[in-house]
């Protein structure tokens, strides 16, 4: 996924606790962030007391556009891929040639 091609993109970065995941997510996030014209987000899929949010309290957390254009949203603190597919956009349908 590039600047002229703005599909819709998947990365995950994943290891032990405390190697500093997250501060790599956020500094590629401020790194590309021109290439977002609709924002970028962090969304923590955990609670303070570090229960998981369901889908539901996830889906209510994620900010409404703002703005027009392709946003960039950073998932921090995921148990699962399962957690998550419920909040990636649909890849666009192709017609049948």
């Amino acid at each position: 996924m590039t600047a002229n091609h703005p599909q819709t993109g998947l990365v995950v970065i994943s290891g032990a606790p405390g190697i500093g995941k997250t501060a790599l997510a956020l500094q590629a996030a401020h790194l590309v962030q021109d290439a977002f014209p609709g924002g970028c987000f962090t969304l923590a899929m955990t609670d303070p007391d570090g229960s998981a949010l369901s889908t539901a309290e996830a889906m209510e957390r994620l900010p409404s556009p703002s703005r027009p254009g392709r946003r960039l949203l950073v998932l921090d603190d995921v148990a699962s891929a399962g957690r998550i597919r419920p909040l990636l956009p649909s890849p666009p349908k192709v017609p049948p040639s």
